[in-house]
């Protein structure tokens, strides 16, 4: 199919959704956008980490995995997760026993393997983000599925990487199943990691044991799936056709379907395959674990990204979780004696469940906004320009400390807010690793080894033509920080602001505000 008569195919299915589509993220996008390999290939590169010198290492633990799943009449779903176990074991004994092992994960993983870590997947972990390398002829795709921003109400995956936090960097990570099914979890703007994160090596879902304890909690996970895919319209990504997770979940909620249930979710599912051609580019319907639903089949995922703009507005996820989170507390109120309703800005300190109003206005003004609501690039912009007008203890009290969960994870330039703060810092700085306090706090530790390979730019000027790549002229100013002079490296973040959507990431302009914060505002405290 043409991509003109895919385009407004694509838009008439996109324009039925009433409600933001809840997107399935599997490991075929990591593979396509990150190059990262899949779980057969990822085990045959530890199986000879752990059997250096035998060319059928892998093919011996396959066999001996099919001979465990035959004898306990297992499923072959269960090949690859006792293989990961067979490895695990002789990794981690490896691992204690031999000093001259994997010496790197002995010293970058130190405290969490003393912890009570597996070895192993603290390796795995280690690999998977030394792998890590954006695809440069896709960079047109990730900007295209960044603008989904908004457009998306949650993303489930079953990576372990970050690509998707990275993107969709006002939508909070999850990690673990529980968070699914978690009652107080909000129903808008998370990315569920329902198989662990790289980040949290002890969360990963790889062997057999692991799939054991989380197929205990496997039903429950289904049914509040359910309930997602009756209220929101699904689209699967990055998953083959007969993927087993994805057959599984879906098999158990046929189970849960009446026919007339079944009608209202199959015209709401999408399921994407890639294909190799544009001639093979397609929409069909399709059966997949008894469930039907229509296939898109895809060689330009542009095509797919751009007919999100058909779905409803894209007020910001964090404003609308704010705003469940207010309308929850008011419900669930025991206090029946509400005699008086007022309007106010979210941020008032008499704001609670007795009183509420809701204001839409510009987002400029921090009553129209409210301190809970304000985003980590609402924050830059405010050091860079000066012109939100936020109260130091505003930020410091309703922003920062009432969202940890959302803020935990990103570098935030406080110290303009910091420096402004009559109350005790103390256990603030103890206890938030948001903030920076030297330039090298910004680099994780995968970014400090590919610091390690570059040359550092020293003089701004040679890299910021006007035909030069912003992607390549950010990544070079964010890796050459401690070179530049940064009074010239906020001029031009303020004058390229404008332009921050056509970044395929905001992650890399946001630290680097954070570095300008730093330069600027930093007192010792």
């Amino acid at each position: 199919m043409e991509n003109l008569e895919l385009t407004k195919k694509l838009n008439e299915i996109f324009k039925e959704f009433d409600t933001k589509p809840v997107l399935f993220f599997g490991s075929g996008m990591s593979k396509r956008y990150y190059d990262l390999p899949n779980w057969e290939n990822l085990l045959k590169y530890f199986s000879q980490i752990i059997d250096p010198n035998n060319t059928f290492a892998f093919q011996y633990l396959f066999n001996k995995a099919k001979n465990f799943v035959d004898e306990n009449k297992l499923a072959d779903d269960y090949i690859f997760p006792y293989i990961a176990t067979l490895i695990e074991r002789k990794y981690n004994d490896l691992f204690f026993q031999n000093s001259n092992f994997e010496v790197n994960i002995k010293i970058n993983y130190q405290n969490d393997i003393q912890n009570g870590t597996s070895p192993f997947k603290a390796a795995v972990c280690e690999f998977l983000c030394n792998e890590v390398r954006e695809t440069p002829t896709l960079k047109d795709e990730i900007r295209n599925l960044s603008s989904m921003i908004n457009r998306v109400s949650n993303i489930i995956t079953t990576n372990y990487d970050t690509f998707l936090e990275n993107l969709f960097i006002n939508y909070n990570p999850l990690i673990g199943q529980g968070y699914v099914f978690n009652n107080k979890t909000s129903s808008i703007g998370n990315i569920f990691k329902i198989h662990g994160s790289i980040e949290s090596p002890d969360s990963i879902v790889i062997t057999y044991e692991d799939y054991l304890e989380f197929n205990k909690t496997s039903k429950f996970l289904s049914a509040k799936l359910l309930t997602l895919f009756i209220e929101y319209p699904i689209v699967f990504l990055g998953y083959g056709i007969n993927d087993v997770n994805i057959k599984a979940i879906l098999s158990d909620i046929k189970l849960c379907l009446n026919r007339e249930t079944e009608d209202k979710i199959s015209n709401k599912m999408i399921f994407v395959e890639n294909v190799n051609t544009i001639e093979e580019q397609g929409v069909i319907e399709v059966e997949i674990a008894g469930v039907r639903m229509q296939k898109i089949k895809l060689y330009d995922y542009n095509l797919l990204y751009k007919a999100f703009d058909n779905v409803l507005d894209t007020i910001d996820v964090s404003t609308l979780r704010l705003l469940e989170d207010k309308i929850t507390q008011l419900v669930q109120s025991s206090d029946k004696s509400v005699e008086r309703v007022y309007a106010t800005g979210l941020e008032n300190k008499e704001l609670t469940s007795e009183n509420l109003a809701v204001y839409i206005g510009h987002e400029t003004s921090v009553f129209n906004l409210g301190y809970s609501a304000i985003r980590l690039i609402n924050i830059c912009e405010d050091v860079l320009f000066n012109n939100k007008c936020y109260d130091a203890e505003g930020i410091i009290n309703n922003t920062i400390l009432t969202q940890k969960g959302f803020f935990s994870r990103s570098k935030i330039p406080l110290h303009k807010y910091l420096s402004k703060y009559d109350g005790e810092l103390d256990a603030f700085y103890t206890h938030n690793k948001c903030i920076i306090n030297k330039i090298d706090d910004v680099y994780n530790r995968q970014e400090r080894k590919t610091r390690l390979y570059m040359d550092p730019i020293t003089k701004l000027n040679t890299i910021i033509e006007p035909d030069h790549d912003l992607n390549k002229i950010i990544d070079n100013i964010y890796f050459s920080l401690r070179k530049l002079d940064i009074t010239e490296v906020k001029e031009y973040i303020k004058s390229i602001w404008p332009r921050k959507n056509e970044l395929n990431s905001l992650t890399h302009l946001t630290k680097i505000v954070c570095v300008i914060d730093l330069i600027e505002n930093k007192k010792e405290h």
